[in-house]
């Protein structure tokens, strides 16, 4: 899995891997890069937790969709 980075003054910006989805980590990692002191995400792993339930979500839709063509065309 990758991020995008909009390019800015301090980054040239493009796809980045992601390092939480990419290796393991561990507690000390996690606190010192991912979360802030009070125990939210920093700005830019905002939305880290919505990834598993977005790909849980189509993975399920997928399997809905794939399940119900093959009833409907049962007889072939």
């Amino acid at each position: 899995m990758e991020n995008y980075i909009s390019p800015s003054q301090y980054s040239s910006g493009g796809w980045t891997p992601n390092t939480l989805f990419n290796k393991n980590v561990d507690k000390e990692y996690l606190d010192k890069f991912i979360y802030k002191k009070d125990g939210t995400p920093k700005t830019y792993y905002r939305y880290i937790n919505e990834v598993p339930v977005y790909f849980n979500d189509l993975n399920k839709s997928l399997v809905e969709s794939i399940t119900a063509t093959v009833k409907k065309s049962d007889s072939w």
